[in-house]
C-alpha cells in the first residue's frame, strides 16, 4: 500500500506546492490532511492569503486522498490525475498556519480502487475539502471534480522497453 512518505514527496515536489510551502500531514484511505503557513509572497491585497493559494491547497489535499487509496506501492505510475471542475465558497481571510483536509467517500473509494485495480481505465470522482486556520475556523470549502486515467500509450512503451 502506499505509503504517507511516499505521497508526501510526490505533493511536496510539485513547484505550485513547494512555492506555498505546503506540507502533507497524514493521510489514511480516503483522508488527507496539509498544511500551509502562509508566505507573504503569496498574500493578496488584504494581507490574508490569496484566493490561488486556498485553491492549492485543497488541490493538494485532494490529490493526496486520492493518492492515499492505492493499494500499490507506485500510484502514480502512468496515472494522470487532472481537475475538471471545482466550485468553492472562500468564508474567511486566511492567515496564519493553514489545515487543509479531503475525506473521501466510500463510494469514490469504491470507484479509485476499481481504477487502481485496471478494472477501469478512466474515472470522475468528486472529491470535498475544507481549510482552517488554528483557531478552527473554515476559511474555505470546495468541491473538486477529478478526472484521472491511465496514459496507455506511456504504459506500453515503457513496458516495450522493458522488455
Amino acid at each position: 500500500m502506499v505509503t504517507t512518505s511516499q505521497i508526501r514527496a510526490l505533493v511536496q515536489s510539485v513547484p505550485a506546492n513547494k512555492t506555498l510551502g505546503l506540507e502533507v500531514l497524514q493521510t489514511d484511505d480516503g483522508f488527507a490532511q496539509v498544511a500551509v503557513t502562509v508566505p507573504t509572497a503569496m498574500t493578496g491585497v488584504t494581507g490574508s492569503l490569496h484566493t490561488g493559494g486556498l485553491v492549492d491547497i485543497v488541490d493538494a489535499a485532494g490529490l493526496a486522498a486520492i493518492l492515499s487509496t492505492c493499494p500499490k506501492a507506485t500510484p502514480a505510475r502512468n496515472v494522470v490525475p487532472t481537475g475538471a471542475a471545482a466550485v468553492f465558497d472562500f468564508l474567511a481571510p486566511a492567515h496564519g498556519r493553514l489545515i487543509g483536509s479531503c475525506s473521501l467517500s466510500e463510494a469514490t473509494r469504491t470507484t479509485l480502487r476499481q481504477f487502481w485495480f485496471e478494472q477501469v481505465h478512466h474515472v470522475k470522482i468528486m472529491a470535498f475539502a475544507a481549510v482552517s486556520d488554528t483557531t478552527g475556523e473554515e476559511v474555505c470549502r470546495a468541491s473538486f471534480g477529478w478526472s484521472l486515467h491511465r496514459d496507455l500509450a506511456r504504459s506500453a512503451a515503457r513496458e516495450l522497453h522493458v522488455v
